[in-house]
């Protein structure tokens, strides 16, 4: 079965100054087969440091579209990001919150036992720079909404975990 969201990009080495790279451009699902075979003897020129070992090979399919097919020549795997990266672009660095802990659980009860979770994590000393309420804290799980009677006042309480560079997320 494909994958939901995959980046078709393989790399293969084979020993010190010999990787290259394949970008498979194709928006349709695609599924790409790895086989692990035995290397015979006409491949001996390929072993590392003497041993055989295995080879592998790939087999990749797209239901539909345009076949836009990029090689990475390399020759080292830095060199083959490089070459990847100024195919695509690079990505912009994430906001620092945005890799750092967040707190979740299913239910927070109310706005108070929020903030005791938010206390508790300070009492500790475990940082954490966000947490993520799930749909328990709407009216009737509707997005959106606060029910105002487990959390009377969601400014304040957003505004006292910002205090400490906190965030909430809304799930």
């Amino acid at each position: 079965m494909a994958l939901y969201g995959s980046v078709p990009v393989m790399l293969g080495h084979r020993k010190p100054g010999h990787t290259a790279g394949v970008f498979w451009l194709n928006l349709a699902e695609t599924w790409v087969d790895v086989v692990k075979e035995p290397v015979n003897e006409a491949q001996l020129d390929g072993s590392v440091d003497g041993h055989l070992g295995t080879s592998s090979r790939t087999h990749w399919i797209s239901e539909s579209g345009v076949l836009d097919v990029f090689l990475l020549p390399g020759p080292q795997p830095v060199d083959v990001y490089k070459q990847y990266g100024l195919l695509t672009g690079t990505l912009a660095m994430p906001p620092a919150f945005s890799i750092a802990y967040h707190q979740c659980r299913w239910n927070y009860l109310n706005q108070e036992d929020v903030l005791q979770v938010d206390a508790n994590f300070d009492k500790h000393d475990i940082p954490y720079d966000v947490i993520w309420l799930d749909i328990e804290h709407t009216v009737e799980r509707r997005y959106f909404t606060w029910d105002s009677t487990k959390f009377p006042d969601p400014v304040v309480m957003q505004k006292s975990l910002a205090s400490r560079a906190r965030k909430v997320g809304k799930g």
